[in-house]
């Protein structure tokens, strides 16, 4: 079970999203049938088989019955519990709607689940035709090509830069040095994503790409609205329910634009006109915000536009996978034709001078 967990250290300790949310489900039932939160904890501890029953659940379970808060203890864990969760656990505490703001949370982490299966199962075969091209690609640069490069060097003929570049290309992977080289260079571009600073930089660079940049826009935008709607639902006043939801969104840009929101919703500036003025807010969420301010229904009318941008992600996500496979095919036709042609290049020009 410990295989579950980085470490034993709260701030490390990690967790899927499907087992956060039958945590938070099953909680919310226990709760909801009138059982003590101390009991309810302990009654999870015995009947969960997932990591959570391993460290998460005691730490909780022991620091409600000293008499702290449940939103102070899940926020011990903040790789587990997100900084939305954190939040609307401590709305719902001054509000005393705690069952319904785990229903609401356990709905929302099944959805980004659902979002994050449909995606890995659909990249499967590209990436798995991807790899596979690889790993063969490598193995004729190891055997085959190095002999028809001999031979063709051998004609005494002037090479055409396809072919140069195709033996330098030979030369650089038959050496062991080469690919030191280009193992210290993913680890190093490893470790600078995996940094805060430098997910951002991707991040803000994938955002502009054409396929994959209105996707991220789209998803970070329905997960602000979805946080947004939960947290006002929950009680959270306007102004902290901007920051958090900015957070939750996952885009840099949206998180850096947080502090010229709050800044003109404390001047009293109105919600909808302060979005408005940013292209980074979709027209959708701005016109259901700014109907929510005249209707007295902000929190549902978000719901809803979360939910239809969700759909839209959904349906651009299946647009893009679509496309990649014939991309990937297309990346490995390129390669073999350019191989093709580096090698026959040398032998069309010997044949034409005979």
């Amino acid at each position: 079970m410990s295989a579950f967990f980085s470490s034993t250290d709260p701030k490390s300790v990690t967790c899927s999203s499907s087992t956060l949310s039958r945590f938070t489900r099953q909680f919310s039932v226990l709760l909801n049938a009138g059982i003590p939160m101390h009991e309810a904890l302990e009654s999870l501890m015995r009947v969960q088989s997932d990591s959570l029953s391993l460290w998460v659940t005691p730490e909780i379970c022991k620091r409600v019955t000293l008499g702290h808060r449940l939103s102070t203890s899940v926020a011990q864990f903040p790789r587990v519990f997100p900084a939305t969760y954190v939040a609307l656990v401590r709305a719902s505490e001054e509000t005393g709607k705690l069952v319904l703001v785990l229903n609401r949370l356990s709905d929302w982490l099944d959805r980004r689940e659902k979002i994050e299966r449909h995606v890995k199962k659909a990249l499967t075969y590209p990436l798995l035709v991807l790899v596979t091209a690889i790993i063969l690609t490598l193995g004729l640069f190891r055997t085959v090509i190095p002999g028809i490069l001999d031979t063709v060097t051998g004609l005494n003929v002037e090479l055409p830069w396809p072919t140069l570049l195709l033996l330098a290309a030979v030369r650089f992977i038959e050496q062991p040095l080469s690919w030191l080289l280009l193992a210290l260079i993913c680890i190093a571009a490893l470790m600078y994503a995996r940094s805060e600073q430098g997910w951002k930089r991707l991040v803000i660079v994938s955002l502009s790409v054409p396929l994959t940049g209105p996707i991220l826009v789209q998803s970070s935008s329905s997960r602000y609205a979805h946080t947004m709607s939960m947290l006002i639902e929950a009680g959270v006043d306007i102004i902290r329910a901007a920051k958090i939801s900015a957070d939750a969104s996952a885009n840099p840009l949206i998180q850096q634009d947080a502090v010229r929101v709050t800044k003109e919703l404390r001047e009293g500036s109105y919600f909808s006109d302060v979005l408005a003025s940013s292209p980074l807010y979709p027209t959708l969420l701005v016109d259901m915000i700014r109907v929510g301010d005249e209707s007295g229904r902000m929190a549902a009318l978000i719901r809803r536009c979360g939910e239809m941008m969700e759909e839209e992600t959904m349906h651009k996500v299946d647009v893009f996978l679509n496309l990649l496979e014939p991309i990937v095919l297309a990346a490995i036709s390129a390669v073999v034709g350019f191989i093709v042609i580096a090698v026959l290049m040398p032998m069309s020009s010997l044949v034409s001078a005979l």
